[in-house]
């Protein structure tokens, strides 16, 4: 059977739009055979892993969508009646990755207004798996705030996962993030940033992410960065060449550039949004939104290139500041793609109604929005019980 596995996982990273590169897939292959072989649980859940995300790079998920959510309630159930024998601190390892791997299913099968909450039932998991892995801290950590960097760098692409759900979610929510991170950067080597080749996102883009978040919230960040610090971060920051570059195919080189640059305006825009009050006419926004739309439209990928790449952060900061008929055409219709959106961790679709919402309420007719007015847009067309968002 992990042959097999293995065979999936390989042809998987084929259809990705994104690649590792192969001293990266290496530690990856290694990471994983280790599991198997430690665990029938893990190889069952791997492979029932695979079989979905494959079927939905294909687009044939819905063929398959009772048989999936059937066997994830199997593993569900078998995992937890095992739960109390997990002593050794390996077997805790093993079992904690397997509840998180099962809960990404999980949270993919799901209804899609309950992806949010769901969330918020994974994260105790999530920091148990940290908490009980000392290769996931760098040396002499002080406190106990997760340290952001260092866990999407390493080589467990599903704590990325929940890293990459929980900043998205916290911004199109306009929710607390369940965690709290240090965004302090350590010294890492480039080609070690393991987690950032997936969704396209730098480290340092994810972390003032995770940063605007918080500012949002009111809370204190590790760096002491502010909106000013964190914009003047932004406005100097220029997309890295990718350390895949002799391995990438040449349409990969351009994509990956195009990619980091349009998230750099995605945030940019979050920040005069969320943090400086600003109206969707302010005309830095403008600028940043033209440019964002003109570069992700340039993002082109072959047909053998099935899995789509992380834009689902683009084109919702796009929706909240469009203004003409074309622009709000073309990210409902990005959005509403339900195949495409669940390959970005995040369901796009379900913005979709909050977004009309906004366009035909205080956005009519082409007026300015601004942040507080998406927020009560998505309180009132998606609440979420017991949550109190931030204008």
């Amino acid at each position: 059977m992990i042959d097999q596995i293995m065979a999936n996982f390989d042809r998987l990273v084929v259809l990705n739009g994104f690649k590792p590169v192969e001293r990266q897939l290496t530690q990856y292959r290694q990471t994983m055979i280790g599991r198997l072989q430690s665990s029938s649980i893990s190889r069952r859940v791997k492979l029932i892993s695979f079989k979905l995300y494959e079927a939905i790079a294909t687009g044939q998920d819905w063929r398959y969508q009772d048989i999936f959510a059937t066997w994830v309630k199997q593993f569900e159930q078998e995992l937890c009646a095992t739960w109390s024998d997990s002593v050794v601190p390996q077997t805790l390892q093993t079992r904690l990755t397997e509840a998180l791997e099962i809960s990404y299913l999980k949270a993919i099968l799901l209804s899609n207004e309950n992806a949010y909450p769901f969330l918020r039932f994974m994260a105790p998991t999530f920091l148990h798996t940290v908490f009980s892995d000392p290769t996931l801290w760098p040396p002499n950590h002080q406190g106990t705030s997760i340290p952001l960097a260092h866990v999407i760098s390493s080589a467990r692409c599903e704590m990325g996962n929940f890293v990459v759900m929980d900043t998205l979610y916290s911004m199109a929510y306009s929710l607390p993030q369940f965690v709290d991170y240090d965004t302090s950067i350590p010294s890492l080597s480039h080609e070690l940033y393991g987690y950032s080749w997936a969704p396209g996102c730098p480290t340092e883009l994810l972390v003032a992410l995770a940063e605007i978040n918080q500012c949002r919230e009111g809370q204190p960040t590790t760096t002491g960065r502010g909106w000013k610090e964190i914009e003047f971060s932004l406005l100097t920051w220029q997309p890295q060449p990718s350390p895949q570059l002799a391995e990438w195919e040449s349409w990969m080189i351009v994509a990956w550039l195009a990619v980091q640059e349009s998230w750099k305006h995605t945030l940019l825009v979050y920040v005069y949004l969320a943090l400086c009050g600003a109206a969707s006419d302010d005309p830095r926004i403008e600028y940043s939104i033209k440019q964002l739309l003109r570069i992700v439209d340039t993002v082109k990928k072959p047909s053998g290139a099935t899995a789509g790449l992380h834009l689902f952060a683009q084109y919702f900061i796009a929706g909240v500041c469009a203004r003409t008929e074309s622009q709000r055409a073309l990210v409902k219709e990005k959005l509403i793609n339900m195949s495409e959106s669940r390959k970005w961790l995040v369901h796009g679709n379900i913005f979709v109604p909050v977004l009309q919402h906004l366009w035909t309420g205080a956005g009519a007719g082409g007026r300015p929005v601004r942040w507080a007015d998406y927020v009560r847009s998505r309180e009132q067309v998606l609440p979420v019980s017991g949550a109190s968002a931030s204008a």
